[in-house]
C-alpha cells in the first residue's frame, strides 16, 4: 500500500505537467501520438479526457460496546506449551507436567479443561498457573490437548492442536509355554 502511494504521488506531478498531445501518421501510415510534433507535418491537437480520480474511502473503528470487554472482541486461542509434540519418556521419568498458554486471559466463568486420550483429567481448572502435574502411570502412546470451557453452559470456546507422547515402561510378559510342555 505504502509503494503505491508513493508511486501515485510521483506520478501525480507528470500528470500535471503533461502539456498537448499531437496525433500524427508516418510514411508507413502508422499513427504516432507525441506531445512534439514533426515541424510542416499534418498533426492533429488531441483533447485528453480528464483523469478518472477516485476518492478514497474512509473507514471508521467500529467501537465495542461499553459493557462489552477488549477480551470479548478477540476470539480466544489456546495452545499446550509443553510437553512438545512427540516427547519421549523413558523409565526414570514419573511425571508429566501438562502447560497451557492463551492469548488473552480468562474472563469469569470460562477454565482450562486437560485432556488424555480425549478424556478429561480432572474438572476445569480456573488455576492462573494454567499447568498439570500428572503421575505417570500410563505407558504407550497418549494424545493430550487442553480446551477452554465454559463453565455454565460445558461449551467449547477453543481447543488446543493435540500433542503426542510417548511413555515407555518396561512390561512383564508372560512366556507362552514350550510346544510338548504344560
Amino acid at each position: 500500500m505504502k509503494r503505491f502511494l508513493v508511486l501515485a504521488l510521483l506520478l501525480l506531478p507528470l500528470s500535471l505537467w503533461a502539456g498537448e498531445v499531437y496525433k500524427t501518421t508516418d510514411e508507413q501510415g502508422n499513427t504516432i501520438y507525441t506531445d512534439n510534433p514533426p515541424a510542416g507535418e499534418k498533426n492533429e491537437k488531441v483533447t485528453l479526457p480528464e483523469t478518472n480520480v477516485q476518492p478514497a474511502v474512509q473507514f471508521k473503528a467500529k467501537r465495542s460496546a461499553s459493557s462489552q470487554s477488549k477480551s470479548q472482541a478477540l476470539p480466544y486461542r489456546v495452545r499446550l506449551t509443553s510437553p512438545q509434540d512427540g516427547t519421549t519418556l523413558g523409565p526414570a521419568e514419573s511425571t508429566l507436567v501438562l502447560s497451557a498458554d492463551t492469548n488473552q486471559a480468562l474472563e469469569s466463568g470460562l477454565a482450562l479443561l486437560f485432556l488424555r486420550n480425549g478424556e478429561a483429567l480432572g474438572p476445569p481448572t480456573t488455576d492462573t498457573a494454567r499447568s498439570l502435574p500428572l503421575s505417570l502411570k500410563m505407558r504407550g502412546r497418549s494424545t493430550f490437548e487442553v480446551q477452554i470451557v465454559n463453565l455454565n453452559s460445558g461449551e467449547v470456546i477453543a481447543s488446543s492442536e493435540p500433542v503426542t507422547v510417548y511413555v515407555i515402561r518396561p512390561g512383564r510378559h508372560k512366556h507362552a509355554p514350550k510346544e510338548g510342555k504344560k
